[in-house]
C-alpha cells in the first residue's frame, strides 16, 4: 500500500453543475469567447487538443506552441482560429523567443493553459542537465508563465490554468530535492512521474504569493 503524505485541505464540490460525465461542449455551452486569446501548451494532442477545439468553437483565438510544427499543424487541421508557433518547454531560449514574439504583438492574453507534460519516459536531460520531466512539466511552464505575465495582466481578469492530478499526494518534497535538484538518477519512473503533479502545485503557489493584488486568476486542475 502506498503511503499517503497529503496534509492539505481536501477538495470540496464547488457547485458548478457539472460532473464526471460532463463534456467540454456542456461546459462551454452559451459561453462567448470572441475577442479572447488563449495559449494552450500541448494543444495539438490528447486533452490539449480537446481544449483547443472547445475554445475555438466558442470563438477564442488559440495559439498552440509546439516542438513539432508539422505534426501540430496536421493534428489541428480544420480547427478555426488556431495559430501554431515553435516552442520547446525544455529549452529556456525557445520559451523566451516564443513569449517575446507574443509580447511584441501587443496583444492581451486572456487564458494561459499549461497543459503539456511528459511522464514515465527513459531518463533524459535538457541542455542544463535537468531531468526532462521536471524541465518540461515545471521549469518550462514556470518560465512561460513568468514571461507572459505582462500580457496576462493587461487582460484584466486573465486565467492561468495548470493541468495536474491527484498524484501529487503520494510524493514527498525530498524526492524533488534528491532526484531532480541534485540530479540523482532514478529507476522508479512512477515516483518521478508523480513529481509533475507536485511541481504543478508548487508553480501555483510560487506565482500566487507575490501577485495577490493582480487581477489574474490562477488554477490547478487535477485530471
Amino acid at each position: 500500500m502506498e503511503q499517503n503524505n497529503y496534509n492539505g485541505t481536501l477538495q470540496k464540490p464547488v457547485g458548478s453543475g457539472f460532473n464526471a460525465v460532463s463534456t467540454t461542449s456542456d461546459v462551454i455551452k452559451e459561453v462567448d469567447l470572441n475577442g479572447k486569446i488563449a495559449i494552450v501548451t500541448g494543444g495539438d494532442g490528447g486533452l490539449g487538443l480537446e481544449i483547443t477545439k472547445t475554445l475555438s468553437k466558442a470563438g477564442a483565438a488559440v495559439i498552440v506552441p509546439a516542438r513539432d510544427i508539422e505534426k501540430a499543424k496536421l493534428n489541428l487541421q480544420g480547427i478555426a482560429n488556431v495559430e501554431v508557433e515553435p516552442m520547446n518547454l525544455t529549452e529556456p531560449v525557445s520559451i523566451t523567443s516564443f513569449a517575446e514574439k507574443f509580447l511584441a504583438s501587443d496583444r492581451q492574453l486572456h487564458m494561459l493553459i499549461n497543459n503539456a507534460g511528459i511522464m514515465w519516459t527513459p531518463l533524459q536531460r535538457d541542455s542544463r542537465g535537468y531531468e526532462a520531466q521536471f524541465s518540461t512539466n515545471h521549469l518550462g511552464h514556470f518560465q512561460l508563465t513568468a514571461k507572459l505575465w505582462e500580457a496576462l495582466k493587461k487582460a484584466e481578469g486573465a486565467r492561468v490554468v495548470t493541468v495536474s492530478s491527484s498524484r501529487h499526494t503520494i510524493i514527498l518534497l525530498y524526492y524533488l530535492m534528491m532526484l531532480i535538484i541534485i540530479r540523482e538518477n532514478t529507476t522508479n519512473l512512477r515516483r518521478t512521474a508523480n513529481l509533475k503533479q507536485l511541481t504543478c502545485y508548487l508553480l501555483l503557489n510560487l506565482i500566487k504569493k507575490p501577485v495577490r493584488s493582480v487581477s489574474v486568476l490562477i488554477h490547478c486542475i487535477p485530471v
